[in-house]
């Protein structure tokens, strides 16, 4: 909140968001017979601060996924093809408790 220097103009309100320097979120995705590391992305730390990300695995296989993180709140969504002629209902979203 500022006010104007002109008496004539109203008060202007902003918002800033500020991230916490300690804030990260860490996804890992994992052969499961190996445990050798397929495929990783994340937030803050060495990753990038965008919000919004997507993190493909191209390859099939079992895996494992390791989710990290710290002072965040995080929304995982996970698109998993069904095997041909299974009816597969989501059973929602996978959210970080605050």
């Amino acid at each position: 909140w500022y006010e104007s220097r002109f008496t004539t103009r109203e008060d202007v309100y902003t918002t800033q968001t500020y991230i916490s320097p300690a804030s990260y979120f860490e996804i890992r995705v994992r052969d499961k017979e190996t445990g050798e590391i397929v495929e990783k992305d994340g937030f803050g730390k060495t990753y990038s601060v965008d919000t919004r990300k997507v993190l493909q695995v191209r390859t099939s296989g079992e895996y494992l996924i390791e989710f990290s993180g710290n002072d965040i709140i995080a929304t995982v969504q996970m698109r998993i093809p069904a095997p041909p002629g299974t009816n597969v209902t989501p059973v929602g979203t996978l959210a970080c408790p605050s």
